[in-house]
């Protein structure tokens, strides 16, 4: 969206800047985020109201996950930066290397998003899902 109104305390950001964040943020103090496994911090933040008109960003996710969007990038492809950095962190985690057999579980919009780096990464990919 477009930043319409920013807290005294906030610098970094500006009325009018194009951004996007992320549904959750970790702590940054706990167990698992000390042994990067923010996505199991015990005190993870999470954001609802994505549908809403607008919404106040809570102060952890935008010093964690609020990303400025360059001019070029629609709304609507924004709204998949969370769920494909889901993806890009499976395909890091997996270690996936041109040439690898993967077998991806399911065809809905995550699962299509791994097939489609899972071939641009030149796997020979195969999927299974319903329909």
């Amino acid at each position: 969206g477009v930043i319409s109104e920013v807290h005294s305390g906030v610098s970094s950001w500006k009325v009018g800047d194009r951004v996007v964040v992320a549904n959750s943020a970790p702590c940054g103090a706990c167990f698992y985020c000390q042994h990067h496994q923010e996505n199991l911090c015990d005190d993870l933040l999470f954001l609802n109201g994505a549908y809403a008109e607008s919404i106040v960003i809570p102060a952890r996710l935008v010093q964690k996950n609020l990303l400025p969007l360059k001019s070029s990038t629609s709304f609507r492809d924004a709204a998949l930066t969370e769920p494909l950095a889901c993806v890009v962190r499976g395909i890091e985690d997996a270690q996936l290397k041109a040439g690898l057999r993967v077998l991806i579980l399911g065809s809905g919009p995550i699962g299509l998003m791994f097939v489609a780096l899972g071939r641009a990464m030149d796997c020979d990919v195969t999927v299974a899902g319903r329909g």
